[in-house]
């Protein structure tokens, strides 16, 4: 069950929807208890609006991370939904799994940020070679410029990772 996998991972506290309805029914008391969805649906009838469609062919599931502080932590889970979710899950091979929310989103527009990170960089630096070559009229200046930037913001980020990750120097910024 989709379920069962997701539990499966330490990072993972709870997984709710329309299989823990009840927690701790079996696979057949599930199913003996949703042979008649319409007699379920009017039993709980809140809850059945809240994870599933009126039509009985949608459901969501709310995946409650154990680590709701962190959003790396988060952001792990919804790649591990979605790692889950990618195989063939038994008795859902046709079906059609999305994830969101707000972490998901956000690993979405990192991942998508990430992946447009080099184009975006080859944009600025061509842009900057570019104007410097019409404004000084020289193949070398461009170069040269576009070269020591990188260098200089090389070090910088280097120099940040020293402070902060590593925390050489932290003393001058207070930190611990």
């Amino acid at each position: 069950m989709l379920t069962d996998s997701l539990l499966k991972s330490p990072r993972v506290k709870e997984v709710r929807g329309v299989a823990s309805i009840r927690p701790g029914m079996s696979r057949l008391q599930l199913a003996m208890y949703y042979s008649d969805p319409g007699a379920a649906r009017a039993r709980n009838p809140k809850f059945f609006d809240a994870y599933l469609s009126a039509d009985n062919r949608t459901t969501l599931l709310d995946v409650i991370p154990g680590d709701t502080v962190s959003m790396t932590g988060m952001m792990e889970i919804a790649r591990r939904v979605r790692a889950v979710a990618g195989h063939s899950i038994r008795g859902l091979t046709d079906a059609e799994l999305l994830v969101g929310g707000f972490a998901a989103g956000s690993l979405d527009a990192q991942i998508e940020l990430l992946r447009r990170l080099p184009l975006t960089v080859g944009f600025i630096l061509g842009i900057t070679a570019l104007m410097l070559f019409f404004a000084f009229r020289s193949l070398l200046v461009p170069i040269k410029a576009v070269l020591l930037n990188c260098l200089s913001v090389s070090a910088a980020f280097g120099l940040t990772v020293l402070v902060f990750q590593h925390g050489y120097g932290g003393w001058i910024f207070g930190l611990p």
